[in-house]
């Protein structure tokens, strides 16, 4: 949670104020891992993100105490 609040969300922030993105969200899912949950309006600007933050997943993982992974996909609701 620390890492992802000092290196990925002001990141995220600049891309939600330039408008790339629609909202970010992180769930926790363990004493150290979490998933961020990240909603785009299209496919391009999914791609200018990725782009955009690969720098910090990079910072991220070259430390070597942390992985980072990108899935990219439509969710399907039903219900």
């Amino acid at each position: 949670m620390k890492n992802f609040r000092n290196q990925l969300e002001p990141g995220l922030k600049a891309q939600k104020k330039a408008g790339n993105l629609s909202s970010y969200n992180l769930a926790q899912t363990g004493p150290n891992s979490g998933v961020s949950i990240i909603e785009f309006e299209t496919k391009a600007k999914v791609n200018k993100v990725i782009k955009a933050m690969s720098s910090a997943r990079g910072d991220i993982a070259a430390g070597g105490a942390n992985q980072s992974w990108v899935h990219t996909g439509q969710v399907k609701v039903s219900g």
